[in-house]
């Protein structure tokens, strides 16, 4: 009785049978069962047809199909195509209990085909976790290429341009790898070329990684020979596979080892750029690495046999897409200042310190739309005898009398009137108000030009003339102009 209820409970506890499915193709044959471990049967390139045949299984179930660059996937069952699961074009629902079925594909190369049987419960909530991984990835890379685009648009900047095309050209790879282009687009293979995909993808990328790091500039040898070349190479090498169907196994190694040539030349010039002290080369060199171990990753472990080998190529582009998008980030900081630092200096009068022509009247081309009812004057400041300035104190000394002359009238201002240095010794005020504020800042700015001291120079002493054009109403600035140095001529005239 012992050993009776001890066989029942052995009985007990061994796993119920749950059905299972037999692949078999050509010579070569693998059964995997329900909800058991992924297995993988050799295929050869280009069209191959597979038999399946299910037994005994207790629930319905779906039958996955995990491989790199697989086109016009077709599963039948009595000469009836049987539709693939939503969002999934290469998993396909399997009736309870016993059945065949014939599966016909179209490969790229020679590979193992990885395939799992799944209960369809198990599978969708599975295939939920896999869409929003993929989708968190697709949609970063879509982002980072539409903004990088309209940067590159904006500013004109090479950088952004290449590295909106390299995203783009990622995650249209990445999506032809998951069927998405086929799912959307039926059959149509011209849009899902793998090779062609990877290799614009390898291209895209090496062309950004250069210009982001001014190899051109800093390494044009390296950068000619060692990077930019190979990854021409590269390209045409994906092209010319259009001619083979995709199915040129010499040529995928070609570019499989130029990809990675690629990898380590990037790496070690960026590495060399953080020693010279450039701080995108350190976090370059992090990207880099980052993408080859997923390149690595994918290559050893191609039949997609567990996660990290199925997701970590994609793991490594999210991570790499990610950096790149703070060192873009940074990088656009860096260029906005320096347009900022340019824009300002082109604006300001590098002697006074003050708005030079171009900036003064950019500044005053705002101001000057006013009212019909309002006040709004131009000052026009020349010094006097400068020519004799120079002459006795020489060119430093004149420099000396416009920047004095230049801190006077710009602490009398203050905030209520915009001055500029508009060309040699002459100066251009604008201000608005009431006539008679108008008037008060003449008689002030006439006296307070009328005897200027150049510090640390006590027996230096210069004069301006102040011409000034009263204006009520809009009226356009070169009239006002125009006003102001008929004004100041007709007092040097009468000073003469």
């Amino acid at each position: 009785m012992r050993l009776l209820a001890v066989f029942i409970l052995m009985l007990c506890c061994l796993p119920a049978f749950a059905g299972q499915c037999q692949l078999s193709a050509g010579s070569a044959s693998q059964t995997a069962t329900l909800d058991g471990p992924q297995r993988a049967i050799a295929i050869e390139g280009g069209k191959v047809a597979i038999t399946v045949r299910c037994q005994d299984l207790a629930t319905e179930a779906v039958l996955q199909f995990r491989a790199l660059a697989l086109h016009q996937p077709k599963l039948e069952m009595a000469g009836t195509a049987i539709e693939a699961e939503p969002n999934h074009r290469l998993a396909y629902p399997i009736p309870k209990g016993s059945s065949s079925a014939l599966f016909t594909v179209q490969s790229d190369l020679p590979r193992p085909l990885s395939f799992q049987l799944s209960d369809r419960r198990h599978y969708r909530q599975a295939n939920i976790r896999h869409n929003a991984m993929m989708f968190s990835y697709l949609g970063v890379a879509l982002a980072l290429s539409f903004y990088n685009l309209l940067l590159w648009l904006r500013m004109g900047e090479w950088q952004f341009g290449l590295y909106s095309a390299y995203t783009l050209a990622t995650a249209w790879f990445f999506a032809t790898q998951e069927g998405i282009p086929l799912l959307l687009a039926g059959q149509s293979y011209w849009l899902v070329p793998s090779l062609p995909l990877a290799g614009l993808t390898v291209f895209t990328g090496t062309l950004f990684f250069a210009q982001f790091l001014a190899l051109p500039r800093h390494h044009p040898r390296f950068c000619r020979w060692l990077v930019q070349l190979p990854a021409l190479f590269v390209l045409l090498f994906s092209l010319i596979t259009l001619a083979f169907g995709n199915t040129h196994k010499l040529l995928d190694a070609l570019m499989g080892l130029l990809t990675i040539w690629l990898q380590l030349c990037l790496m070690g010039l960026a590495l060399l750029r953080a020693v010279k002290g450039d701080r995108d080369g350190l976090w370059t060199a992090v990207a880099l690495a980052l993408l080859l171990v997923g390149i690595l990753t994918r290559r050893q472990t191609a039949n997609g046999g567990d996660f990290i080998a199925y997701y970590g190529l994609i793991i490594a582009a999210l991570l790499e897409a990610m950096l790149l998008a703070y060192m873009v980030a940074r990088r656009l900081r860096v260029i906005k200042q320096e347009h900022r630092q340019a824009l300002h200096m082109a604006l300001t009068d590098p002697l006074t310190g003050i708005l030079n022509r171009q900036g003064w009247q950019k500044a005053v081309a705002g101001q000057s739309c006013i009212a019909p009812e309002q006040w709004q004057a131009v000052y026009f400041i020349d010094l006097n005898a400068f020519k004799a300035v120079n002459d006795q104190h020489g060119h430093l000394g004149g420099d000396k009398a416009l920047v004095t002359v230049a801190n006077v009238t710009q602490r009398l201002l203050g905030h209520e009137a915009t001055l500029g240095r508009y060309a040699g010794d002459e100066f251009v005020v604008y201000s608005r108000g009431q006539r008679e504020q108008l008037a008060e800042l003449t008689q002030r700015l006439r006296r307070q030009l009328s005897a200027v001291m150049v510090p640390g120079h006590p027996n230096f002493k210069v004069s301006a003339t102040v011409g000034v054009h009263y204006q009520q109403g809009p009226c356009s600035l070169e009239e006002l102009l125009a006003a102001a140095d008929s004004s100041m001529y007709a007092l040097k005239a009468g000073a003469d």
